[in-house]
């Protein structure tokens, strides 16, 4: 079955507001942009971002009945009586219910914790465990993570004598239980500054106000409790709350005491994750710590945790996580069960284009983990998915949606139907009877026709910049990095890189599922895994050149550490055949008229860097165009030796459009008084520049009109002409070799037939694959001549490259009659090319220049 494809949205890049910030700031144009894309447009935003403070810790007595709930639990432990502890079996409510425990012991109070049983009690405060405190004669029972909607529970709690405390934070509802005190940062009218609190940062500000109370401390004295930061941050990021304002703070603490935690359950966690002795990220916390910690309430009792939280010896904790990890693993194996089942049914059953909701049951899947698939099948084919696990005559279930369908009001739809449901827009559960399924299934999808279609059903895929390889990936990671902690709110940064060049791709992983993959760009070589993406193998080869969609992490692997691409989607680079358009334009806007009062003639000069140098004297903005990297460092020596005052900046033809747009930002706002670019210039420059030096013979004529086009408050610059014969001559080389005609790649055949004799193949390394084959008559360029060849017979399919081994493939592929040469993008481009440049060559250094190409412009 087709995964579907994503949608690729890249951010708009604002090249003002990025030179305004990285100047102030003294931060790259890249971080910039990061910024700027996470809504921090201020310098005061992000300098509270990048460098935060413990100002941001807020005081816990800004909860209204903070200090009521710390007056009793007080007087409860003065007169010791019984506290209860009453948690949730995710790692939220784990860690909240670890944090309290733990604090409360060590203030000598008679607690103890209750997690309730997934499956046999669910969510929240529940009669059977109401009844059982008060057998067991708890006086006092303090919810973490749960109780806001327990309305009916809290009337018999009290009705038992038991007063109730209940730190939550989750949506209150319209009306709120009658507890004795609530602690949550979303009830209407709350002055406390922050409403994203996990459920362990609620406990933990309970906790901080407990302290200051029995210490007698002020908000200016430490009420940050640091020793137990670590279960806030594994709470906070299990529980995918915005990772912004106070919870970035304690975050970003907290991974920090994770890694050197002296917590035995933590330690223990490390160990059998191979973490020890690492610096802890987000991302191992939320796809290697928090899913051992969540299997337990899933499979087995979510009291497990806790244990390992809140035990104090090393042995004990390493047989609790020993546990946990095969628990884990048996999630996991039931969960790839499921997934397959599921996937199944829906290649066997399901029409996707009738079915924009996915409803899929069976008898035989555990309700602890459907969750999880339901998660998975959305994000790998996006569309909402329920998924219902058979129990007799009902089913129970658990769905997941997208932005574009209210899984809740869907439900809601449907109550007709349904035993009971509850749930948010993203995510949602449900009872229903056996014998309805059917028909919700009908109705769920009629209800989803109205807002959704199949259009819709393309996963977007957020990208912050487009990057060119050539070898500034440390910088890039250093700038994301800065970022980090990453999570909701403030995703790891995606970027796209465009035409990459395959140079092998394979498999790797227990099910060879996972896309392992190597990329050239230029003489740069980058690695790159993406996980479950094997399935691109089926159109990527050696050769293939791609657009890639990625992160950026450190590999670490034997004692060595790279930088490598964590690809999130990867397709083919798409060739534009999109013909220039600035002749017509330039047509239109000067027509046949004398225009050469537009530009300084000076071909042929005998000293053209001494022109460049008296030119740039002047202070005025200018744009020097140069033939190659190599011309441009020279160059610009010789400016910075020659013109100490002059400003100037490069532009390279990998570059990106957004950071050359940047340097043209630098040029408006002064900061900038030159540039040097080569190739291709994508930026924007009408009205910047009043000098426009072609150092070096542009490749095609319409590069000349770009720049006498007049603008709308300036003239035309000055476009200076400094080319000669030699930048010709080397420029039709060039074009020989990078774009080869029919008569020089059949020459390269012939000789790669020969080379290849008789098994019609060569194997060997790039650069041994290039000596054997033998082509008369070219001296120059021939590894440029032989790639340009294989990727042209590639796209026909006459010709395969594959990895042999440690080496290289080139084979031939016989297909008995004659290729289409036209069939080829890169052909079809290849000969525009050259086309465009031989209509330039003919007038290029004709002393008549303005005639000439008044007669082109017909």
């Amino acid at each position: 079955m087709t995964v579907t494809a994503k949608k690729w949205l890249l951010a708009p890049y604002d090249s003002d507001l990025q030179v305004r910030l990285a100047e102030k700031l003294n931060i790259s144009p890249l971080l910039a942009q990061l910024c700027i894309n996470r809504g921090l447009v201020t310098e005061e935003s992000i300098n509270n971002f990048l460098h935060m403070k413990l100002e941001e810790i807020h005081d816990p007595f800004l909860f209204p009945q903070m200090a009521k709930g710390v007056q009793i639990i007080e007087e409860s432990m003065s007169r010791q009586e019984k506290i209860l502890i009453y948690g949730d079996y995710d790692v939220d409510g784990i860690t909240a219910t670890s944090l309290l425990y733990l604090y409360l012991k060590r203030m000598k109070a008679d607690v103890s914790y209750y997690i309730p049983d997934r499956l046999e009690e669910g969510y929240g405060l529940n009669e059977q465990a109401l009844q059982w405190a008060s057998r067991e004669g708890f006086n006092l029972i303090i919810t973490v993570d749960c109780g806001i909607s327990s309305k009916a529970e809290v009337e018999m709690a009290r009705a038992l004598g038991i007063k109730i405390i209940i730190t939550d934070h989750h949506t209150p509802p319209a009306i709120l239980p009658a507890a004795d005190v609530i602690i949550n940062p979303k009830i209407p009218g709350s002055p406390y500054p922050f409403h994203q609190l996990a459920g362990v940062g609620v406990a933990w500000k309970l906790a901080q106000a407990l302290e200051m109370s029995y210490d007698q401390k002020t908000r200016d004295q430490d009420i940050v409790l640091p020793e137990y930061l670590d279960l806030v941050a594994l709470g906070t990021l299990a529980d995918v709350v915005p990772l912004m304002g106070e919870n970035r703070v304690v975050v970003s603490l907290g991974l920090n005491k994770i890694s050197e935690s002296s917590r035995p359950g933590i330690q223990a966690l490390l160990a059998i994750t191979g973490l020890e002795h690492k610096e802890v990220t987000s991302g191992q916390v939320g796809f290697m710590l928090a899913p051992r910690l969540n299997a337990a309430g899933r499979l087995a009792q979510g009291s497990l945790g806790v244990k390992l939280l809140t035990t104090d010896e090393l042995p004990t904790a390493l047989i609790l996580a020993q546990q946990l990890d095969e628990i884990n693993g048996k999630r996991q194996a039931i969960e790839g069960e499921i997934f397959q089942e599921a996937e199944k049914m829906m290649a066997d059953d399901m029409d996707l284009d009738k079915n924009l909701v996915v409803v899929l049951a069976s008898e035989n899947w555990h309700p602890g983990v459907i969750g999880i698939v339901a998660s998975r099948l959305m994000e790998k084919y996006y569309r909402p998915v329920v998924l219902l696990s058979i129990d007799g005559e009902t089913a129970k279930g658990s769905a997941r949606s997208i932005d574009l369908l209210d899984m809740y009001q869907a439900f809601d739809y449907c109550r007709d139907d349904l035993i009971q449901f509850g749930g948010h827009k993203m995510a949602a559960g449900l009872k229903l009877k056996k014998e309805n399924i059917e028909l919700f299934r009908q109705r769920i999808n009629q209800y989803a026709e109205q807002f959704l279609d199949k259009k819709d059903l393309m996963q977007p895929l957020k990208l912050d910049l487009e990057l060119a390889a050539w070898g500034g990936e440390e910088g890039y990671l250093r700038d994301s990095e800065s970022l980090a902690p990453y999570g909701s709110g403030n995703a790891q940064p995606v970027f796209a890189y465009r035409g990459l060049k395959v140079l092998e791709a394979r498999g790797v992983g227990t099910d060879k599922n996972h896309l392992k993959i190597s990329f050239s760009a230029g003489d740069y070589l980058l690695d790159g895994i993406g996980f479950q993406l094997a399935e691109h193998l089926s159109w990527i080869h050696p050769f293939t050149t791609v657009d890639v969609a990625a992160s950026l992490e450190r590999n670490q692997w034997n004692g060595q550490e790279k930088i490598q691409l964590m690809i999130k989607d990867i397709k083919p680079h798409l060739i534009s055949q999109t013909k220039d358009s600035l002749l017509p334009l330039f047509r239109k806007a000067q027509g046949k008229k004398g225009w050469s009062d537009s530009w300084v003639d000076f071909r042929e000069t005998d000293n053209r860097e001494k022109y460049l140098i008296d030119l740039l004297k002047k202070g005025e903005p200018t744009l020097i165009y140069l033939a190659s990297p190599q011309h441009l460092e020279s160059i610009s020596r010789i400016v910075a030796e020659f013109c100490p005052s002059v400003t100037f900046d490069r532009c390279f033809d990998i570059q990106r459009p957004w950071q050359q747009e940047y340097t043209m930002a630098k040029v408006k706002k002064k900061i900038t008084q030159a540039v040097f670019f080569t190739g291709n210039l994508h930026a924007k420059t009408k009205e910047i520049f009043h000098h426009v030096v072609f150092f070096h013979s542009p490749r095609k004529i319409e590069d000349l009109f770009r720049f006498m086009i007049k603008g709308e408050a300036q003239d035309t610059p000055k476009i200076h002409l400094l080319y000669n014969k030699n930048d010709m001559e080397a420029l039709d080389l060039d074009f020989k070799v990078f774009f080869p005609d029919r008569e020089l790649l059949g020459n390269i055949y012939r000789a790669v037939k020969k080379a290849g004799a008789p098994r019609n193949q060569i194997v060997g390394s790039r650069k041994e694959i290039l000596q054997k084959i033998q082509i008369d008559h070219l001296a120059h360029g021939k590894e440029q001549a032989v790639e340009a060849w294989i990727s042209i017979m590639s796209e026909l399919g006459l010709v395969k490259l594959s990895v042999w081994g440690k080496d290289l493939r080139l084979e031939l592929i016989e297909k008995g009659n004659k290729c289409n040469l036209g069939d080829s993008l890169y052909y079809a481009q290849g000969m525009n090319e050259r086309n465009s440049f031989e209509h330039w060559s003919k007038v290029a250094l004709s002393p008549q220049l303005n005639e000439e190409i008044s007669a082109l412009l017909g």
